[in-house]
């Protein structure tokens, strides 16, 4: 099964997300919120502070979802 790609074009670029925010804001491709866990803490999506609740800066969050989107694209052929 392949990896999702997230638009990263939803996120505004100064405003601090939640992870509820965040999760809501992806809602109809299906995050949650342990998958927003998961890239804190092992993919490397950097937080603001490591203080409760976890907040994300959005431009942050754009850096990382492209990152992450151009990792999950396929290379094919020009006429394929």
């Amino acid at each position: 099964m392949s990896k999702r790609l997230y638009p990263h074009n939803r996120v505004r670029y100064w405003y601090a997300y939640d992870l509820d925010e965040l999760c809501a804001l992806f809602k109809d491709t299906g995050l949650h919120v342990q998958t927003v866990r998961k890239w804190i803490n092992k993919d490397g999506l950097k937080t603001i502070d490591k203080g409760k609740p976890s907040l994300i800066h959005g431009q942050t969050l754009i850096e990382f979802l492209k990152r992450q989107n151009s990792k999950s694209k396929c290379k094919t052929p020009f006429d394929q």
